[in-house]
């Protein structure tokens, strides 16, 4: 990962998930595309197991998703946690 290697990021001012939903730099971390969102690890994760579920339309904020989104974040929500909770037992989540 670029953050232990100490490699300084390049200068982007575009939107990094805009990004990653796109397929450019940095989709290698994703680890699911659904229909409306996508799962990816952190670039710099706080802890181990660190994943972000994300639309892959931009919003200024989580009331502006559809129903149909919000219901996909909401399921790709539980299905990490299940994931994160299989491989590594933390002692919570941050959600």
């Amino acid at each position: 990962m670029s953050y232990v290697r100490g490699e300084e990021p390049e200068p982007d001012d575009s939107c990094p998930f805009c990004r990653i939903a796109s397929g450019g730099r940095q989709s290698e971390l994703v680890v699911h595309r659904g229909t409306h969102c996508f799962v990816v690890l952190n670039l710099y994760p706080y802890n181990p197991g660190h994943l972000m579920v994300v639309p892959n339309r931009h919003v200024a904020d989580y009331t502006d998703l559809t129903e149909d989104e919000t219901c996909e974040v909401a399921t790709l929500t539980q299905q990490a946690l299940r994931a994160v909770r299989a491989a590594s037992n933390p002692h919570g989540f941050n959600v």
